[in-house]
Order: structure tokens, then C-alpha cells, then sequence
């Protein structure tokens, strides 16, 4: 019998799995160049000493003797805390290996097929009845329907609610024999499976396999996520919806009742913050400075990546005057793209394993005019400093890699 804890792999080939960097102790992972850590451990205690002194009842015993029971309980009380702290560095340290080994494994294409078909977003049969924060009726029982749906989450939008479902299936069912009504419920059908992708769902638990397991290494398949086909599912419903409503097949109160249902059932939460936003615009782009700083049609490398970043919108706002050479990359990177292994890495927010050695590879085998980094991303200005020279300038830090290609600032 195979063992299930391993897997074959495919080849003889060697492959390479990223090392993981543990960090082991709380003090490891300050700052190493602040020089506060004696400073941070004494505010740490005095915070501690103030929680043992609320847990610690005055019974007026001695003022000594209550003071270093007081003080023996933060000490417990903090290296308790230092012990958590290191299991959860730990942890942590585990979690970005095992995402690193993902990325690995999705750059290489004898890889790529070991890797668990639920990688990619899905959708289950709760994702279709089960609301989210994003409605106002029914935000409350979100969790408990679905707890794996994200609160709030741009990939999960198949809501359609019950009063949307039961036109669907009263129209398909009276008029069944319509070759449109029958080629939209076959449509509808379609979309609804694709965003199932590889495995039928009931909440977490996986049931039967489906079509998009067979084809999902296949080319046009590829790089697709099955959740997003749950756009066609909401444009076949409102067709359905639609052509339901207008038929004078039923009377008008039922019509009005079941279509009113409907539309109420997706009424949105607004008392939620996600609908609006002030976005932060630097002076460098709100005051116009990089049109004398770049060139028009610049390859410019953005950090933080823009997909963490309004960059995208700055680069709208500018009139598209330069180009991004890591534009809005995720983690799902396309085939073909130079040095994937760096790309996939910044597309992460992380810094490369080798660093600045890296960054300018990518940033050659991109052929980047220059590095910009936005406000928020110190990370990468701590590693880009020790050997470029930036040009600070309306809030962003400008790094010339080319600078016959530049403008001066």
C-alpha cells in the first residue's frame, strides 16, 4: 500500500526547496540596529508589572513583601509571554516556508501538478444561498453558514439568495421545453460547476471530483480561476430573473412579491467601510513631480508591489506616463515571465532570499529604469540603501538604475 505521506515525483531531476529561516526568539526578531532592546524589555516588564499588580489582591501584608510577590508574578508572567511569542515566530516562520515551497512548486512544471487542486480559490453548494458581511440581511449569519468565506473578499461573490434560486428553478421548470430557456439553464449549469473547480464542496468537506480536475494544467485553463466564473452565474440568474418577471405567464402580485424578494435579499451592507475610501496620493504624484523625474514610458519597478499599493491608480492618475514592470502581479504568476522565482517572491512583499543580488536581477532581466518605493515600504528601503543612491522627492524614494534614461528630479 503507497504511504500517503509522500509523493512521487516525476523525473530524476533534483529539485530545490527554499531553506527555512526560523526565528527562535522574541529577541531575535527586534530590530538589530535599534539598539533599544534593553529600553523595550523594561517597558515590557513595567507593562507586565502593572497586570500582576490588578491580579494580585492587597490582603496588608507587608509593602515588601507585596511588592516582590508582585514582582516575581510579572517575571512568571513574562517569560510565559516570551515563550508564546517564540512558538508563534515559529509558526510563522513555517507558514512563509510552506508558501515559498507553493510557489516553488507552481514555477516548476513538473511540479505544478502535485500541487493540491484546492490551492486555487472555489466555491461551495453553501456559496450560492449562504450571504456574506457584504448584504444587509442575513450579515449576521455569515460565519456560521460558511465559516471559510472571507468577511469581506472580492473573490466571493456567488451569493445569489433564495428568492433568485427559486425563480431560476420555477422558470426552468415551466418552461422547459423553450430551446432559450433550456440553453440558459444549461449555461447557468456550466458557470455554476466551473466555479465549484476541481472538487465538489459542502462547506469544507470535499465530495466528488469534477470536469475541472482534468483539465485545469491544460493550456487557457491554466491560469484561470474557477471563482470568477461566478460572474456568469449572477449575469445567466438576472437574465432568468428577468425573463421571469416580464412573463405574464403568472400573476402580477406574485411576480412583484418574488422579484422584490430578490432584489431585497441583495440589498448591500453600507454600513460597512469597504464601499469607500480615501486612497493616499504622494506629493510625487499628486503635485505632478514625476513628470520631471521620469521620463514618458519609463519601466519603473514599484515596491511595496502594486497589488499591496494604490500604485495602480497613481499610474492611471499620471496618464499612464510609465510603465510597470511588475504591474499587478500575484502569486499565480503567468508563464514565461523572467527570473518567476524573484517575481513570485516581491509579488509576496517579501524580500528575496539573496536580497539586493536579486532585486537587480529582476530588475535587469526587466530592463527597469529606475525603482520606486512608496510610502510603506521601509523593508526594501533598508535594502536597497547600503548600495544605491536614492532620490527622496514627494514622499517616495526614487532609485535611477539607468540614468541616461532619467530625468533630473
Amino acid at each position: 500500500m503507497r504511504d500517503a505521506r509522500y509523493i512521487d515525483i516525476p523525473g530524476s531531476k533534483t529539485h530545490e526547496l527554499p531553506p527555512l529561516l526560523v526565528h527562535s526568539s522574541i529577541d531575535g526578531h527586534r530590530d538589530s540596529w535599534s539598539g533599544d532592546a534593553p529600553r523595550e524589555d523594561a517597558a515590557d516588564l513595567t507593562s507586565v508589572m502593572l497586570e500582576a499588580e490588578d491580579m494580585l489582591a492587597w490582603t496588608g501584608a507587608d509593602e515588601a513583601l507585596f511588592e516582590q510577590c508582585k514582582l516575581d508574578l510579572a517575571l512568571q508572567l513574562t517569560e510565559q509571554y516570551k515563550g508564546l511569542v517564540s512558538h508563534l515566530l515559529w509558526g510563522d516562520s513555517v507558514l512563509v516556508w510552506i508558501r515559498q515551497c507553493e510557489i516553488t512548486f507552481e514555477l516548476e512544471g513538473t511540479l505544478r501538478t502535485l500541487l493540491h487542486p484546492d490551492v486555487c480559490p472555489h466555491s461551495s453548494l453553501v456559496s450560492f444561498v449562504a450571504p456574506t458581511a457584504l448584504t444587509r440581511i442575513g450579515a449576521r449569519w455569515a460565519e456560521t453558514l460558511d465559516p471559510l468565506i472571507p468577511a469581506v473578499s472580492a473573490e466571493h461573490g456567488q451569493y445569489l439568495g433564495l428568492p433568485t434560486i427559486a425563480i431560476v428553478v420555477w422558470l426552468a421548470w415551466a418552461r422547459r421545453r423553450s430551446p432559450g430557456i433550456r440553453f440558459l439553464a444549461a449555461a447557468l449549469a456550466v458557470a455554476v460547476i466551473a466555479t465549484f473547480g476541481s472538487w465538489l464542496h459542502l462547506r469544507s468537506y470535499r465530495l466528488l471530483p469534477l470536469p475541472w480536475l482534468a483539465v485545469r494544467h491544460l493550456p487557457l485553463f491554466d491560469n484561470v480561476i474557477p471563482l470568477r466564473f461566478s460572474l456568469y452565474v449572477s449575469l445567466a440568474a438576472a437574465v432568468a430573473v428577468a425573463v421571469w418577471a416580464a412573463s405574464p405567464r403568472h400573476s402580477r402580485w406574485i411576480r412583484v412579491t418574488l422579484a422584490g424578494a430578490a432584489v431585497v435579499s441583495l440589498v448591500p451592507n453600507l454600513t460597512l467601510g469597504v464601499w469607500h475610501t480615501t486612497p493616499p496620493r504622494p506629493a510625487f504624484f499628486a503635485a505632478g513631480l514625476y513628470r520631471s523625474c521620469l521620463p514618458r514610458d519609463a519601466n519603473v519597478l514599484v515596491l511595496p508591489p502594486p497589488s499591496r499599493t494604490d500604485a495602480l491608480l497613481w499610474q492611471a492618475e499620471s496618464d499612464f506616463r510609465y510603465r510597470m514592470a511588475n504591474g499587478s502581479l500575484s502569486p499565480a504568476l503567468p508563464h514565461g515571465l523572467p527570473r518567476p522565482r524573484i517575481a513570485a517572491e516581491i509579488a509576496d512583499n517579501d524580500i528575496p532570499r539573496r536580497g539586493l543580488a536579486d532585486i537587480l536581477t529582476l530588475a535587469r532581466a526587466q530592463r527597469v529604469d529606475a525603482i520606486l518605493v512608496t510610502p510603506g515600504g521601509e523593508q526594501w528601503g533598508r535594502v536597497l540603501d547600503p548600495a544605491l543612491h536614492p532620490r527622496p522627492v514627494g514622499g517616495v524614494a526614487l532609485y535611477p538604475l539607468r540614468a541616461s534614461r532619467l530625468e533630473r528630479c
